[in-house]
């Protein structure tokens, strides 16, 4: 077993958000100062853990460390990713509703003994801003209508990315991101999708397998200097040469669905492609192909996902219903690989230590078909 880490005053340590000097000792913390200025107080029994933890070898048959930064061995030219015609950014909670633009409408609601049909003039920031729930049959008739056909889903994405016209995003460096993560406290465990995303950055070299690198977590996209799109966990495919949009998802006291996880990401991965400077911000990264999207969430909401549990409740069988639509046409009309993936339920009591939470396949069937 390693000894711990006995901290001395004056002295300087490096721990996984950079290096710094100890300022003074008061357990069961102390004050330390990092290099670019910034001082906070530590708790003394954790980073002389993550110290401990970043002295152990890699467990075998794990991958070789990580790159943070830097170009790969080889690295191919920087190629900007081709922007579909068929997307829309993904705007935050807090301006979902606003994001469609003055001439937004509400989709048409269906009656159930006739009446009007969702109205296909509907935007993926409406959808996403139908949180109410009077608005869920709404917001299930209006994904049905967008979702009978290819024409009708791509022309739903497109009349989405018309809606954002004119917005004007940002992407900073990997390095100034990761600066920008230091000057920062550290995510709680009493913000539990934060801190999944951010303990898989810190203590993996990749996400689920070799050639997956992580190059940061809560990755943001600027407008006008004001942060409007978060990717919660970017990561990159060496074999595919294409950025990795990660989705993380922790189960609440509500149901959260996967057709809600994809359609956020959706968003996100529509604002990634019409950011002109996200492949010069990934420099080293050669970017041959747009980015693939990826859910990630405890084993527990693939189980409440499961085909068939709880389908015996009508809004639970539409659930279900949205579930196979959405990621069948996410694949096979918009052609975006996607990926899903289950960290265990108890991630928690593993997630300050190396090479963990664990990462695996989700146990989630895909369809044939739309």
């Amino acid at each position: 077993m390693i000894n711990p880490t006995e901290f001395v005053v004056g002295e300087q340590y490096t721990n996984r958000k950079g290096t710094f000097t100890v300022v003074a000792l008061h357990p069961p913390t102390m004050t330390v100062r990092f290099e670019n200025g910034v001082q906070e107080d530590l708790d003394i029994a954790i980073q002389q853990r993550i110290l401990s933890n970043m002295t152990l070898p890699p467990r075998t048959p794990e991958p070789p460390p990580r790159r943070r930064t830097g170009p790969l061995a080889q690295a191919r030219p920087v190629v900007a990713p081709a922007a579909p015609k068929t997307a829309e950014p993904k705007a935050p909670r807090a301006t979902r509703s606003a994001a469609a633009g003055p001439a937004s409408t509400a989709p048409r609601t269906a009656r159930r003994s006739g009446g009007a049909v969702p109205s296909l003039s509907t935007t993926i920031g409406q959808i996403a801003a139908m949180t109410g729930k009077e608005q869920q049959q709404a917001r299930h008739d209006a994904l049905m209508a967008v979702l009978a056909s290819p024409d009708a889903f791509t022309g739903f994405v497109e009349r989405s990315r018309q809606a954002e016209a004119g917005g004007h995003l940002q992407a900073f460096s990997l390095e100034q991101v990761d600066r920008f993560h230091r000057a920062e406290p550290e995510p709680t465990r009493q913000f539990p999708d934060q801190y999944l995303s951010y303990a898989i950055a810190q203590n993996r070299a990749y996400l689920a397998r070799e050639g997956q690198e992580i190059l940061t977590w809560r990755y943001p996209l600027y407008e006008a200097g004001i942060e409007r799109y978060v990717i919660d966990l970017l990561c990159y495919d060496e074999n595919a040469h294409r950025a990795m949009l990660v989705c993380t998802r922790v189960k609440s006291t509500q149901r959260y669905w996967l057709w809600q996880a994809l359609l956020d990401n959706l968003r996100t991965w529509v604002a990634v492609t019409s950011t002109t400077n996200f492949a010069a911000a990934l420099d080293g990264y050669a970017l041959e192909a747009p980015p693939a999207l990826v859910v990630l969430a405890p084993a527990s909401f693939w189980a409440e996902n499961a085909p068939g549990a709880g389908a015996h409740v009508t809004e639970v069988e539409q659930g279900h219903l949205l579930n196979r639509r959405m990621l069948a046409a996410v694949e096979q009309w918009m052609r975006i690989p996607v990926e899903l993936l289950q960290v265990p339920d108890d991630w928690l009591r593993t997630a300050d230590q190396l090479d963990h939470p664990h990462v695996s396949t989700a146990p989630f069937p895909r369809s044939a078909h739309v």
